[in-house]
């Protein structure tokens, strides 16, 4: 099936070229179609999310690399502290316990 035919199947022939006609921009169409197409295989794929289940897991992914950077930074600053022949901040507050 193509795609032009899921977003019509999905969103309705008619209601795709109302949309895509009412654009504002119409030298955006080809984007727009380009966008109804990609949501409606996300929907057909996925019929409760549709295109948000990959948005969430891009989200997700993301968060995860954040939290990786921020870990590799931590340990980094670690490591140039004991380089530096100090102790990290939490070892400093286990010796005074």
């Amino acid at each position: 099936m193509s795609g032009r035919c899921a977003a019509c199947r999905i969103y309705g022939a008619n209601n795709v070229a109302k949309m895509l006609q009412e654009l504002i921009m119409p030298h955006l169409r080809a984007e727009a179609a380009e966008t109804l197409r990609y949501e409606a295989q996300c929907r057909i794929q996925d019929l409760i999310y549709g295109c948000i289940g990959v948005i969430s897991q891009l989200y997700i992914n993301k968060y995860k690399i954040y939290t990786e950077c921020q870990l590799a930074k931590t340990r980094a600053e670690i490591a140039l502290m004991n380089s530096d022949g100090q102790e990290p901040p939490q070892a400093q507050v286990d010796q005074h316990i």
